[in-house]
Parts: structure tokens; C-alpha cells; sequence
């Protein structure tokens, strides 16, 4: 949900090859959006409501942003490996998202508009998913997929930094 109350979610549409995206105002039946219909992953939107960022699945595994008036899709990524869980920074200039680039787990970001290059946030082996970004646009909360934990990545530390707030703990039953 936008902080100008916008929800979007993606929802199954029968007799197509994907899923299309529906905006939910909150005074207003729920609006189908002029995106063409594909399996779509993760939609967030934008902190001002103007957009959408999402992974489409359906043969990229890529980051595209979606502009919520028109449709316009922007592509954010164009590698062969996965990018997955964008998240967007409080001034919606920015995406987050994780991904696997050969091989290498990396949290990255790139400016929403498509503009500039991406950058390398963090670097390592565990499979990590991006969450959100704090709303003074310091940290982003990431959450481990092998392991049941969250961490902080510092973006004012230089390089950035992960800090681990919550660690998987084994089961003694």
C-alpha cells in the first residue's frame, strides 16, 4: 500500500497466459490497470502512488517498473539471472532488489526512471530477499531464505554494511 493509500495487487485472470495487476483505491471499485497481462511477482508500489515495481516472471526474471496512469512499462534490469523483491526508497527515486548474478548474491538498486547504472549494495552467499526500506532512507530490511533471519543494510556505512537483528535458532522438540 502507497502512503497515498494505493493498493495494487497481482490476481489470476482466466483465459489469459498470466496474471494482470489491479489497483484497489480506497472510495472506488477496484480498477484493472492498462498492463499487459503476465506472471508478475512481488508488486510494490511507489511511496507517492505513481508507480509499480515488480519482477516479471514470465521469461526475464527482471525488475520493471510500471507507471500506474498509463501502463508504461520501464525496464530496470537486463541480465540472464534472477532479480527478485524490489522495494522502493521513501522519495520513490529509488528500487532495491535482490539478486543471483552468476552465481553471487547481491542486494542492488537502480533510480526507478531507468536512468544511471544499477549499483552493488552487498555481496554474498546467502539468498537473501529485500523487504523494505526504512522511512529515512538509511537502512534495508532483508530477510534470509536458507535461514529464518533479518538484517539491516546499513546504505550510510562505506562500503554498506548487513547487520543481522534476528538469527535462526534450531529446534530442540
Amino acid at each position: 500500500v502507497s502512503d497515498t493509500g494505493t493498493l495494487v495487487f497481482a490476481t489470476e485472470s482466466l483465459g489469459t497466459d498470466g496474471l494482470s495487476m489491479t489497483r484497489l483505491p480506497t472510495a472506488a471499485p477496484p480498477e484493472t490497470l492498462p498492463v499487459r497481462p503476465r506472471l508478475y511477482a512481488d508488486p510494490i508500489v511507489s511511496p507517492n502512488g505513481r508507480f509499480v515495481a515488480v519482477e516479471d516472471v514470465d521469461n526475464t526474471d527482471d525488475i520493471w517498473v510500471v507507471n500506474l496512469q498509463t501502463g508504461a512499462p520501464q525496464r530496470l534490469t537486463f541480465n540472464d539471472d534472477e532479480d527478485e523483491t524490489p522495494a522502493w526508497s521513501p522519495d520513490s527515486v529509488w528500487v532495491a532488489y535482490a539478486s543471483n548474478r552468476g552465481g553471487t548474491r547481491q542486494i542492488l538498486r537502480r533510480r526507478a526512471d531507468g536512468g544511471g547504472a544499477e549499483e552493488s549494495l552487498w555481496k554474498g552467499t546467502q539468498h537473501l530477499h529485500v523487504e523494505d526500506w526504512t522511512r529515512d532512507g538509511r537502512y534495508l530490511l532483508t530477510s534470509g531464505v536458507e535461514q529464518s533471519n533479518l538484517g539491516l543494510l546499513d546504505l550510510h556505512a562505506s562500503p554498506p554494511t548487513m547487520r543481522p537483528i534476528t538469527t535462526a535458532q534450531p529446534r530442540t522438540s
